[in-house]
């Protein structure tokens, strides 16, 4: 007698299941998104997105230093409580 799996599915089982998801909104978003190569795209944009972020951190650290008199690496040392090894990594 063998112990029979949760894994082993029938073929059929296996339809019905897929003929499910298909057409529910869940099912046929997922399935537009995945014609549409949605993936590529994010990770496109969060590239774009990042690389973005670097130079508009330069020109934050710029202004604040300007207006405060201190370093940028300092106002996150001051603001996060860092000390040590910490701090002196940051700045």
């Amino acid at each position: 007698m063998r112990i029979k799996s949760p894994f082993d599915r029938s073929t059929d089982d296996l339809a019905e299941l897929t003929s499910r998801v298909q057409g529910s909104f869940l099912g046929r978003c997922v399935l537009r998104f995945l014609r549409l190569g949605g993936l590529d795209r994010c990770i496109v944009l969060s590239s774009q997105a990042f690389t973005a972020l670097i130079p508009l951190l330069i020109v934050y650290a710029a202004v604040v230093s300007r207006k405060s008199g201190q370093d940028f690496a300092d106002q996150l040392v001051r603001i996060f409580h860092l000390t040590g090894n910490s701090a002196a990594d940051v700045r």
